[in-house]
Formats: structure tokens, sequence, C-alpha cells
């Protein structure tokens, strides 16, 4: 099943539960598995759990990319830039309600 629609996180979510409701129906799927890059890996999460029903586990399965490992983000512009533009995210759709807001933390 692919989801091709898409241009932002929030859309990816919401198409790709069409998609899925289509041709498995939400109410049959227990768990979920998310795998994105690790600086995204709790927007996704978040907007799956505020977006899709509340029955859905998931199982978080962070990838690193070459500048955004927890080990190197802060030591090169491009992984600095991307951990503040997604703490900034966080932060405006919490406030604006968008998302809800849960302690997530990994590994």
């Amino acid at each position: 099943l692919i989801e091709t629609k898409s241009k932002h996180t929030k859309e990816n979510v919401l198409y790709s539960s069409d998609v899925l409701d289509k041709a498995i129906g939400l109410d049959q799927i227990k768990t979920m598995l998310l795998v994105t890059t690790t600086y995204h890996m709790r927007r996704c999460f978040l907007t799956c759990k505020t977006y899709l029903p509340g029955h859905i586990q998931y199982v978080l399965c962070p990838v690193d990319d070459q500048n955004t490992r927890r080990d190197n983000w802060f030591a090169n512009d491009k992984g600095k830039a991307r951990a503040l533009g997604e703490s900034k995210k966080l932060i405006q759709y919490v406030r604006n309600k968008q998302l809800i807001d849960l302690d997530v933390s990994f590994g």
C-alpha cells in the first residue's frame, strides 16, 4: 500500500489513514510501525497519536541520516538547522493544538 499525495507529515498521516481504512479497515489495525529519521520521529509519532484512532499502538523505528545522528547533530550546520526547525514546529503545533503533547523518549 502506498500513499502518494502528501506534501507534509499531517497530510501523510491523513492520506495514509484513508488508504489503510479502504484496504484493511483502521479498526483492524492494532500496531503500526513508524519509520522515519530520528529528528522527525517525535513529530511523526505525535501526528499519528493526534489523528489516528486511539487503539493503535506504535513501534518506533528511528533511522539516522548523516547529519542528524544523536552523536553529531550539533556538530554541523545542517544538523543544527534540522533540530531547531523540528523544535520550532513541535512547539508551534502543540501551542496551536494541532498536535497532542506527550512525553516521548527514544532508548
